[in-house]
């Protein structure tokens, strides 16, 4: 029987062939030959086969759960191993590991052998039906809103076998249906189903600079919103111009509603904060000199600002002038005594940082802590020269101290550059680790890049 290295070095050695043949097909028809039926069948055949991988992937996530893999690359988490070596999303990495917990893992109820015996065979009707991952993910999701999930494998089985013959859409046409009246039929209704399925969730900006928002809200929360937003119904609401001449619709006037509902929530904010306001934007003198209508100034969100959002906006009370240091475009000081950091301290981090440190992260700095370098417990200052932006994902597994744990990483400062960097542990994939920096596009946007850069 073939290795999995064997089979694996076989696949890869094969798709690659794959891609070049149909690559220079592509680039120059003629060059080879027709796409045929042939061809098409065979293109079939291998999605297919792809598709089967989607139970390996989750087999693999499983075992790199089990066998805490993430210590190889300095981390508690999982999801870092997957992310960084096979080269995916963090998203994706725990869609894999969530997969192999319901394939493989434990059922929370060891004693009910039919569960078991479900599953199973759904496994093996996922395989054997090469049921592509994104109806896997689409079960998954819907199966979710059961609100008693005694009977999960058992629809989940019934899902699976329909998935074999339906469309994507039709899935989830389905599916939805068979939610509802399992729902529908139950007696016992859970009454903290809506509030188990709350989210709210704002997505990247896009090439305008907005967001797309999407969420779950119970019936308490959107009560409220509802009644918060109902002024917009009336033409002219939030506006300077009179009713007959607001041109804009509903939708948009409840956009409109809601962000003085937030300008509101940062003026209280801005208060308690003696007179320090809830967003920060971060820019550099020459960024003034060069401004134009079209520049953006990154922010402690994942939000960038044009001037006109800025003036929207309005200023804050009072204004800060960080220095920095020319070269590292690190603030050069802004101490404190205390072990939390000041909201001046975070501002100056913020400009001169723009997000998490760790090389490969761009969370913005709302939402980051503020690590110290040196541990307060070990006598380190609340000073910005010893302390930097760490997202939650980084900062809990950050190692405070190397001898007791030298299987993770920690943050270091960097002494050719001046700048705080991410530094992993020795492993077999990197026995002479050096510092990483963090190079990505949003950390790139901060003042202090700018700085280094001019």
């Amino acid at each position: 029987m073939s290795s999995i290295e064997e089979l694996t070095a076989t696949i890869t050695r094969s798709i690659s062939e794959l891609a070049v043949l149909l690559t220079e097909t592509a680039i120059r028809p003629g060059s080879g030959e027709p796409l045929t039926q042939q061809h098409l069948d065979a293109a079939i055949t291998l999605e297919k086969a792809v598709n089967r991988k989607s139970l390996f992937d989750a087999a693999l996530a499983h075992l790199v759960h089990l066998s805490r893999a993430g210590d190889l690359v300095g981390t508690t988490r999982p999801t870092t191993f997957l992310a960084q070596h096979l080269d995916i999303s963090t998203a994706e990495a725990l869609n894999r590991l969530r997969r192999g917990t319901r394939e493989f893992g434990e059922l929370d109820d060891g004693s009910d052998p039919a569960a078991d015996t479900q599953r199973a065979y759904g496994r093996q009707y996922l395989f054997d039906n090469s049921i592509s991952a994104d109806k896997q993910t689409l079960i998954e999701r819907e199966l979710k809103k059961l609100h008693k999930q005694d009977s999960l494998m058992e629809m989940r089985g019934r899902a699976v076998r329909e998935a074999s013959t339906r469309s994507v859409e039709d899935l989830r046409t389905w599916l939805r249906a068979e939610v509802a009246a399992h729902n529908g039929s139950a007696l016992d209704r859970d009454p903290h189903g809506a509030a188990r399925k709350r989210h709210l969730v704002i997505g990247r900006p896009d090439v305008d600079g907005g967001c797309f928002i999407r969420g779950y809200l119970p019936a308490a929360t959107s009560a409220l919103l509802e009644a918060a937003l109902a002024p917009a119904r009336n033409a002219g609401y939030a506006s300077p111009v009179e009713p007959e001449d607001d041109s804009r619709g509903l939708q948009q006037r409840r956009v409109d509603a809601f962000h003085q509902i937030l300008m509101r929530h940062g003026e209280v904010q801005t208060e308690r904060n003696g007179g320090v306001g809830t967003l920060a934007i971060s820019m550099s003198i020459k960024d003034i000199e060069d401004m134009t209508p079209a520049s953006r100034f990154p922010t402690n969100t994942h939000c960038e600002l044009t001037p006109m959002d800025i003036l929207t906006l309005g200023a804050a009370k009072y204004d800060f002038l960080i220095i920095h240091d020319p070269d590292s475009g690190r603030p050069l000081h802004l101490g404190r005594t205390q072990r939390t950091a000041s909201i001046e301290q975070r501002i100056a981090l913020m400009a001169a940082e723009g997000v998490c440190v760790h090389h490969r992260c761009d969370q913005s700095a709302v939402n980051c802590d503020i690590h110290h370098v040196t541990p307060w417990a070990r006598g380190g200052r609340t000073d910005v020269e010893n302390m930097h932006q760490y997202c939650r994902t980084h900062h809990a597994p950050n190692n405070d101290s190397p001898i007791d744990s030298p299987k993770r990483g920690r943050s270091e400062l960097d002494p050719d550059t001046g700048r705080y960097g991410y530094r992993p542990p020795k492993n077999f994939y990197n026995p002479d680790p050096v510092i990483e920096l963090n190079e990505t596009a949003a950390q790139n946007r901060s003042a202090g890049a700018k700085i280094r850069r001019q």
